[in-house]
């Protein structure tokens, strides 16, 4: 997360491996369900001094295709080799959720604490 230590985030803070993963899993997520054909995804890092939050937004060309909203998650069965990955981004997160306001995008977020105590 090399943009985080560019904004002066120590490389030792627990942000930066909760935020590699958290990236990870919502590029994964837009890669395996919000992919069309000739279109990308974005990712975009943003800090939020005044709360205090890391926020991490994908957006993929897929709105008809929305997860679970926060909350509302199930874990998979134990032999399933998928659907962790929300379940992830929710433990790692303070709060996360999901926009799909017109008919081309949808952007999953989340914001993770990133305090340096």
């Amino acid at each position: 997360m090399s943009q985080l230590l560019g904004w002066g985030v120590p490389h030792a803070a627990s942000v930066i491996e909760d935020a590699g993963a958290g990236a990870t899993e919502l590029a994964a997520n837009a890669i395996a369900h919000g992919r069309t054909p000739e279109r990308d995804f974005r990712l975009v890092l943003s800090l939020v001094p005044v709360s205090g939050r890391l926020r991490i937004a994908v957006s993929d060309t897929r709105p008809d295709r929305l997860p679970p909203r926060p909350g509302a998650l199930s874990a998979p069965p134990p032999e399933a080799e998928g659907g962790r990955g929300l379940l992830l981004v929710e433990a790692l997160s303070v709060d996360w959720g999901w926009t799909a306001d017109d008919l081309v995008n949808k952007t999953v977020w989340a914001e993770l604490d990133f305090t340096l105590a």
